[in-house]
């Protein structure tokens, strides 16, 4: 007898859960260049006559004009050649698979537009866009923190004669926000910090502590290769930290490493105030920026390394946190795409958090102790793509939440940045108009602080509300604080101990960098770091 399918089977849409297939390297398809464009032909013409994710990205309006300007205004009469064009305009968001598609796995029609376009990309261009050089991201770092003040000055978009020779040499946009370097790297700073944390606290008097009413939770850590590291310190005043004997390593990624290096330090005081031990760890880069060039060795390569510095901490108990989403989506989603069978990989999968996400298990579990009071102007929260395709909720707009008597203002649509994509000339106007609705909103809401999980997504958005004009109302304007209300010492990740390399920008009332939601969290909680 032959087995009838449940009709639920056959439905569009539901909601099933998205099953993501590992990428077939191996396999007899994977290369064939005719079957790689009949692959393409088959999901461009599924994706033309549903058209729901018109609105996510350049690439879905180019594909669907390409089909209505051809003779036919069907797939069929399209120029094959110009799929490229599609390709192009993809900035692996996920947000059609994740978010969108009606037709991706378990449905038959087992659509997969991301992992399609990095196919295409790893197969049939055989060349690279421009800015190559700019996804070596660990290189680059080495080189710019022997004079981060230099490279600040180099990538300044006043800087003119600069930037027009970055457009010659890596075709970077001559007005494109790009990130500034910190005098010191996050784990240099969090070591140096705890360090000196260590000595104070070693020459206060425990009854003089505990007649103040001050609980301080301080953790000390072996590492790997035998150093002793003070991985946390924290003081609570009039209260005690509960102890949760739950142990993190905390994966710093290049962007907080080398970048928003406030993000880790206001990660590493919400985790000693909460009880948890941390130790923060920087192996390398994910290979996100090399993965939106499909360079799948180079990712796998990445992820091997990483891999082998976080497994052993996992093997001792330790729990993962990635303070940048597109992280930990490479961590817990990418990888195991491109390595299925790797032990490693699938185990420091199932280990890791982001760090909104991680924060929000401590709330449910009941061992969040941080009481956090208002931010006077109220929050808008840009809730990152990366950080949706997680399937997790969102994690961000919970723990802000947790603020009272704040006004949260929010936005779950992309800022159209899309990692370095946003950044190269042919891309950058693009980049404006689909982050454009995102930016209005900003201006709108008045707010005083601007949030995002995403970094990148943030030096967009706060250049875009800039952009509007001086009819719009960005946030923080009015006090000339900026979105993120900045620092007095103007620092790119702003960490009181002066770790950035300067990121002011005086004549503006936008900030130049929205803040990570834990920091705003962190803020409000009176915790200092």
């Amino acid at each position: 007898m032959t087995a009838v399918t449940p009709a639920t089977d056959l439905r569009e849409g539901g909601l099933k859960a998205p099953v993501r297939h590992p990428y077939d390297r191996d396999g007899p398809d994977f290369a064939d260049p005719q079957k790689l464009e009949d692959e393409m032909t088959r999901v461009f013409d599924i994706c033309h006559g549903c058209r729901r994710c018109l609105s996510l990205c350049d690439s879905f309006p180019r594909l669907f004009d390409l089909v209505d300007n051809s003779p036919t205004g069907e797939l069929d009469s399209v120029d094959k050649s110009r799929y490229h064009e599609v390709a192009d305009a993809c900035t692996l968001c996920d947000m059609c698979f994740m978010a969108s598609c009606p037709y991706v796995p378990p449905h038959e029609f087992n659509i997969d537009f991301p992992h399609l376009i990095t196919r295409f990309r790893a197969v049939a261009e055989k060349r690279e866009p421009r800015g190559r050089t700019l996804t070596f991201i660990d290189r680059n770092a080495r080189f710019a923190k022997m004079a981060p003040w230099l490279a600040n000055l180099m990538s300044d978009r006043r800087n003119k004669p600069a930037r027009l020779l970055m457009k010659i040499l890596f075709g970077v946009h001559p007005d494109a926000e790009l990130p500034k370097f910190a005098r010191r790297t996050f784990t240099s700073a969090a070591t140096r910090r705890a360090a000196a944390a260590k000595k104070k606290s070693a020459a206060t008097a425990t009854a003089t502590a505990t007649e103040k009413g001050a609980a301080t939770a301080t953790t000390t850590t072996t590492t790997t290769d035998g150093a002793e590291t003070v991985t946390a310190t924290a003081t609570e005043k009039g209260g005690e930290v509960k102890e949760t004997k739950r142990k993190v390593v905390v994966y710093a990624t290049c962007f907080v490493e080398n970048h928003h290096t406030e993000t880790g330090h206001a990660a590493m005081a919400l985790f000693a105030a909460n009880g948890v031990e941390a130790v923060p760890v920087y192996p390398s880069c994910c290979g996100m920026p090399r993965l939106e060039r499909a360079d799948l060795d180079a990712v796998g390569g990445a992820a091997r390394r990483v891999a082998d510095a976080l497994v052993p901490w996992i093997d001792e108990g330790y729990e993962v946190v990635a303070l940048t989403p597109s992280c930990a989506l490479m961590l817990k989603f990418e990888w195991p795409q491109l390595l299925p069978d790797d032990p490693d990989i699938k185990k420091l999968a199932a280990a890791t958090f982001d760090v909104a996400e991680y924060l929000m298990a401590l709330r449910r579990a009941g061992q969040l102790v941080t009481e956090a009071k208002p931010l006077e102007g109220g929050i808008f929260l840009h809730l990152a793509c990366h950080a949706r395709a997680q399937n997790v909720g969102f994690k961000a707009r919970d723990l802000l939440k947790l603020i009272p008597e704040t006004e949260l203002h929010f936005a779950a649509r992309c800022s159209g940045h899309g990692g370095l994509w946003g950044c190269l000339d042919e891309h950058f106007e693009t980049a404006h108009r689909v982050g454009a609705p995102v930016a209005k909103h900003i201006a709108r809401s008045g707010a005083r602080y601007l949030a995002t999980e995403c970094p990148l997504a943030g030096l967009h958005l706060t250049q875009g509300v800039e952009r509007l004009g001086a009819d719009g109302k960005g946030a923080g304007k009015s006090d000339g604080k900026g979105a993120g209300k900045s620092d007095s010492d103007g620092a790119a990740g702003g960490s009181s101990d002066g770790d950035a390399a300067g990121n002011s920008d005086g004549d503006k009332g936008v900030a130049r960098d929205a803040k990570h939601p834990i920091v705003l969290y962190a803020e409000a909680c009176g915790l200092e770091f």
